[in-house]
């Protein structure tokens, strides 16, 4: 419970969630210095997955992840890349917690009240990332190396500012969930929701 200068009081929430998960992974090393051939100093490959059953809401995840490893002539070069997928139930909190309020920093000071929302869709990700390091031998102590990466995420779930909200129902494009009441006769915002 809070009672904070400011903000309301909150109630006490209870929720729970049940899961169970699994997670294998194993590295697949197919050249080494001790059995390299032309162009194949060393190269491997990884993978993993995670398992995860959520009883609460009937939902079941496999997430997998690749890597490999290749170095074609030496240690001195390594290229290296990565493809993975990620998910992210919403936290208890954000599904079940109690609604707050608070008082804006905009002008006017208008009041806010967060609420959490039971029907929150799980966070998913995709990644890759690509990359090499080159350490040369004729320049001792000098490593350069570089990554490229791209991450693909949908459904986050994050608690925006009052002034987006306001500027959002400005421009007429608030997001579902989002309300701001408004004086009917100066037009002055009276509560961001």
């Amino acid at each position: 419970k809070g009672d904070g200068a400011g903000s309301s009081q909150t109630s006490d929430t209870q929720a729970g969630r049940k899961s169970y998960a699994i997670y294998a992974e194993t590295d697949l090393p197919l050249f080494s210095p001790i059995n390299s051939i032309p162009a194949f100093y060393a190269l491997d490959f990884t993978a993993a997955a995670r398992f995860e059953a959520f009883r609460s809401n009937d939902t079941n995840v496999l997430v997998p992840k690749l890597g490999m490893r290749w170095q074609p002539l030496d240690e001195s070069l390594t290229l290296r890349s990565t493809w993975g997928e990620g998910f992210l139930q919403p936290t208890l909190f954000q599904l079940f917690g109690s609604s707050f309020s608070g008082f804006s920093t905009l002008p006017g000071e208008p009041p806010f009240t967060v609420n959490t929302n039971p029907t929150l869709q799980a966070e998913d990700s995709r990644n890759f990332t690509a990359g090499f390091v080159y350490t040369p031998k004729f320049v001792p102590g000098l490593t350069l190396s570089c990554d490229l990466w791209n991450i693909e995420t949908s459904g986050v779930v994050y608690l925006p500012s009052d002034e987006d909200v306001v500027h959002r129902d400005e421009r007429g494009v608030l997001l579902p969930g989002e309300t701001v009441l408004h004086d009917p006769a100066s037009g002055a915002v009276t509560r961001i929701i």
